[in-house]
């Protein structure tokens, strides 16, 4: 049973411009020697360490980091910025490859609610995204993860249908689940105020896990009746 954590960007105190550069986005930068921390501590433990959104951070501090510990990651990038202000060059896309990581879609524009596209624009996503990464890694099996948590059967269909392999979405499990033959696998969220212990009671306690469970399936009904509002009530259940 691995326990799949999900990371986002990796920065300083005085410098977070890695990334997305917005109030939902900050909650999730993790401060450099907390992660190092974090990684040390862990080593040993069943584990696979995601990394969303494409941040330059990938390959300044994370892979760097993970390397030093002998553990490599899987790094879901958005596509369209790709080689643009705060997030991954091309040529970082491939040394971060080469270097035995793992490189998957997190969508092209990462929309902020993807359950509003049509199925067409939902199409258009994982179809660029695609064939982006394919053009530059030279290579047909690429993983996806789905921007913000909003999963949906079209959603993950239409991803298939693109190319798509393995499945990787927000839900807190470590139970894999099957769609179309496609994996479909649950991951634990880092927030940027968890410490190390924090981090290894997600890994070792399943009690702890379950609370995660829980929170994710009470804020998942939230967003359904609040839709882009749940913002603040998220900040409340998750911090406390």
């Amino acid at each position: 049973m691995s326990v799949v954590l999900m990371y986002h960007d990796i920065v300083t105190t005085t410098d977070k411009s890695s990334g997305f550069q917005n109030k939902n986005a900050f909650q999730y930068k993790v401060e450099e020697s907390a992660f190092e921390e974090q990684i040390k501590a862990l080593r040993g433990k069943d584990l696979v360490f995601t990394f969303d959104d494409g941040g330059e951070s990938f390959y300044t501090k994370a892979a760097s980091i993970l390397e030093k510990y002998g553990v490599r990651g899987l790094f879901f990038i958005s596509t369209k910025y790709i080689d643009t202000p705060g997030f991954l060059t091309t040529e970082q896309v491939k040394v971060l490859a080469d270097k035995g990581h793992i490189i998957g879609s997190h969508s092209h524009s990462h929309p902020e609610i993807f359950t509003k596209l049509s199925k067409e624009e939902v199409r258009e996503e994982w179809r660029k995204s695609y064939e982006i990464l394919k053009d530059i890694l030279e290579e047909k099996d690429l993983p996806m993860s789905i921007p913000n948590g909003y999963a949906s059967k079209i959603i993950m269909e239409e991803a298939i249908k693109c190319g798509f392999s393995d499945i990787y979405t927000s839900q807190p499990t470590t139970k894999t689940k099957l769609f179309q033959k496609h994996n479909v696998i649950g991951r634990y969220v880092v927030h940027d105020n968890m410490t190390t212990e924090d981090v290894l009671r997600i890994v070792n306690s399943k009690g702890c896990r379950l609370k995660m469970a829980l929170k994710w399936h009470f804020l998942n009904v939230v967003k359904g009746v609040l839709g882009e509002s749940y913002e603040t009530i998220k900040a409340h259940v998750l911090y406390h």
